[in-house]
């Protein structure tokens, strides 16, 4: 499934021969279920998803070096990617000293390919493009101002979707007590009830692979990112940034 030679038709068409892990409605389970929304959708307008993205989402958000593919001359600006810890195996739970290596993922993430195009994945960013994106799931403006998306469309997106008894959402071994799913992300459902320091009730968040990070506090209209490229690594920065963020905010708030 990880083949980046294949596109997004040959991809449905061997998932398609996989069992079901249960029966839908049954319970919750982080997958490819993105990837294959992009493919319903692909269908359903006859375009391809990355052209749909560039039209509909990149280019009125102002998201203007967001991309599956480079040209020539955007290669030298693409960041190394690095790890510490051999990705075959499981995780461990103590932490371990930083060996930087840089890491090759070139055959699950091509960066020059004209065939890989995935819903939940596969998408090469910049912080300022980041950045806007998330200000429009605050808001539902561009980074210009420009309203894309109404207050009632933005409360469908931002509502739980997950029934109480899927609340304990698993991503792989990690448990997220008390967070919920809708179609940003997670949402925390109940923060007087989760087990970390640093939870916002009804913040919305997502995180990937290589450790970007990103919140949306509507509450608080304030959102954060932050992107470190290292992959599987066990040091949890976004927490912290989280803690030392709302930390000195409310010093500054309350004048001390």
């Amino acid at each position: 499934m990880d083949d980046s030679t294949h596109n997004l038709d040959n991809t449905m068409g061997i998932l398609s021969k996989l069992p079901f892990a249960f029966h839908s409605g049954d319970n919750w389970r982080y997958s490819m279920a993105t990837d294959v929304l992009a493919h319903v959708i692909e269908r359903a307008t006859g375009e391809r998803i990355d052209c749909l993205l560039k039209k509909y989402n990149f280019g009125t958000i102002g998201m203007l070096d967001t991309t599956y593919g480079f040209k020539d001359d955007q290669l030298p600006r693409l960041m190394s990617l690095y790890e510490n810890e051999d990705l075959v195996r499981l995780p461990t739970f103590e932490r371990v000293p930083y060996e930087l290596r840089g890491l090759d993922v070139s055959h699950v993430y091509p960066n020059q390919s004209i065939v890989f195009f995935r819903g939940g994945h596969g998408l090469y960013s910049t912080l300022n493009d980041y950045c806007a994106f998330i200000l429009m799931l605050l808001s539902g403006k561009s980074d210009a101002g420009e309203q894309l998306l109404s207050q009632r469309t933005l409360s469908m997106m931002h509502a739980n979707k997950l029934p109480d008894s899927h609340h304990t959402l698993r991503i792989g071994i990690i448990v997220l007590p008390r967070y919920g799913w809708n179609l940003t992300g997670r949402i925390m459902t109940n923060f007087a009830k989760a087990h970390c320091t640093h939870a916002i009730q009804d913040e919305l968040r997502w995180a990937g692979a290589a450790r970007t990070y990103f919140w949306v506090d509507p509450r608080g209209e304030i959102t954060g990112v932050i992107m470190t490229q290292f992959i599987r690594s066990n040091f949890l920065l976004s927490d912290d940034m989280m803690t030392v963020f709302y930390g000195s905010l409310q010093k500054v708030t309350l004048g001390y």
